[in-house]
């Protein structure tokens, strides 16, 4: 059996009040005799059947997708310091989603050996409210026979707002942040200025004498700017006065008579159905012709379905809006 303990993370933050929780080793535990006899008959090939990636969508009720969950588990190495490359599985896990338009999320990734113990497990945990938001990072990892566990909690935001400050001759404008963290024993709180651009031009601890400035003012980065796209005028295409593309449209124009042609020698019908159109047309003088000989050549396409023909005045003519 593993112990547990948690100690103070130096990983903070760069802004709000983050928390370190430290707790005692919890009273040793044991497995029952089932679940030892559970684990012990679980063997390689069952585990290789929990690798797979899968994907799903958060929908409300609604209908609306308002977020993703993820799980990823896949066959890895772990490295370990002082030790060989264990192999191991690698299980990836993220959910992210919007509550009441509230971005919410969770996330572990974890190393879990062959004997499904844990080798080392990150679990990130974020609620982001209007004016104040929490954000939970817990990692373990495990120390020979122990498992080491630090903890950070995150609670809003305190902004120092902004002031002159003078660096070197010049005079500049920094905003601040203020971040502490509070445990068993005196609280420690830091004050930091940055520049507009990022650079870090003062920093202090809460009632400590020694104050970290910057020396000089460091050249500022500035956002590139993107070059403008290029504008391309629209000219207008005289393919007439154009030898190679008035030679491709006769070329094409030929190519589709010659079709036509071949077309009417193998099929003598069509021209007693022309005729039949030609002599239609000249009875109704229809206002609209190309509806008219859709109409009217529509019952002949071959991708058309077959209906009875004494049945066609009753259905309603796909070529026209709510007719008959």
């Amino acid at each position: 059996m593993l112990d547990y303990f948690i100690i103070v993370s130096n990983k903070m933050a760069s802004g709000g009040v983050t928390k370190v929780e430290i707790s005692e080793p919890p009273e040793q535990l044991s497995a029952s005799a089932e679940a030892l006899e559970f684990m012990s008959s679980v063997g390689l090939e069952e585990l290789r059947l929990c690798l797979f990636s899968e994907s799903l969508e958060s929908i409300s009720e609604s209908g609306a997708e308002v977020g993703s969950f993820t799980v990823n588990v896949q066959s890895t190495y772990y490295e370990a310091v002082g030790r060989s490359d264990e192999k191991c599985f690698l299980v990836d896990v993220s959910s992210r989603s919007a509550v009441d338009d509230v971005p919410c999320g969770s996330s572990i990734n974890a190393y879990i050996s062959l004997q499904l113990e844990t080798l080392e497990q990150n679990h990130h945990e974020f609620v982001k409210l209007k004016g104040h938001s929490l954000d939970k990072k817990t990692h373990m990892r495990r120390r020979d026979d122990q498992m080491v566990i630090s903890r950070v909690i995150t609670e809003g935001q305190r902004d120092l707002g902004s002031r002159p400050q003078l660096i070197g001759k010049d005079t500049a404008e920094v905003y601040g942040i203020e971040r502490a963290i509070h445990s068993d024993d005196v609280p420690i709180t830091w004050q930091c200025y940055f520049l507009p651009d990022g650079h870090l031009t003062s920093r202090v601890q809460v009632g400590s004498p020694v104050t970290m400035r910057i020396a000089q003012m460091p050249i500022l980065s500035e956002p590139e700017e993107e070059d403008p796209k290029p504008v391309f005028e629209k000219k207008p295409l005289n393919w007439e006065e154009d030898a190679q593309l008035y030679s491709e449209f006769l070329e094409r124009k030929e190519e589709l008579m010659s079709g036509h042609e071949t077309y009417l020698r193998r099929h003598p019908e069509m021209k007693a159905l022309v005729g039949d159109f030609l002599q239609f047309l000249l009875l109704r003088k229809p206002d609209d012709i190309v509806t008219f000989a859709a109409e009217f050549f529509g019952p002949f396409s071959s991708a058309r379905e077959r209906s009875e023909t004494f049945r066609s005045s009753t259905i309603s003519s796909p070529f026209r809006n709510g007719s008959k």
